[in-house]
């Protein structure tokens, strides 16, 4: 089990030799300043996904008054009751409208994107690590070792703990 963050153990649940079960904490790190980060990118992820929802919808209802005016001047223009210049204005505004949604959108779709992809990096880092900062099994099976240390740190660079499970065999019969 692999944890994408150098931090400090503060308890150990398991130790080597140990049966654990698939979701069972077997340590717990202190990353509360990951666990923070992870939660405000989430929440500017949500935030910038009802940002783009909000500003979309009001964008197309704004196209859609200024393409009703369009027609209505144009079927005011068929009688006399309407000059061409105006119409004209009112396509120029439908075009402006049409343009600055585009370039909005696209624009909020990129901060999207961005915050989406921060909450996916600090999701991968926090992989078999639940909200309390435990390091949850994957999988059951016997804890052949247990790098994690109470108050000892552990490391990106080795995994904190080793487990040997029959999900992880491989029978071949002959």
């Amino acid at each position: 089990i692999m944890v994408a963050v150098n931090a400090k153990c503060t308890k150990v649940y398991a130790e080597a030799g140990d049966i654990v079960q698939a979701g069972q904490a077997l340590c717990t790190l202190d990353l509360g300043s990951t666990l923070s980060s992870y939660n405000a990118a989430n929440i500017s992820y949500q935030s910038s996904v009802q940002g783009y929802q909000d500003q979309s919808a009001v964008f197309e209802m704004q196209i859609a008054l200024l393409e009703k005016t369009v027609q209505d001047l144009k079927e005011l223009f068929a009688i006399g009751a309407a000059s061409q210049m105006e119409i004209d204005q009112a396509e120029l505004q439908l075009q402006t409208a049409v343009a600055t949604r585009n370039s909005t959108l696209s624009q909020l779709e990129a901060g999207m994107q961005s915050a989406k992809s921060n909450v996916e990096q600090l999701a991968t880092v926090l992989e078999n690590v639940d909200s309390q900062g435990n390091v949850i099994a994957p999988s059951s099976g016997t804890l052949v070792k247990m790098n994690a240390v109470e108050n000892g740190f552990v490391s990106s660079a080795a995994p904190v703990a080793i487990i040997d499970g029959v999900d992880q065999m491989k029978v071949t019969v002959s």
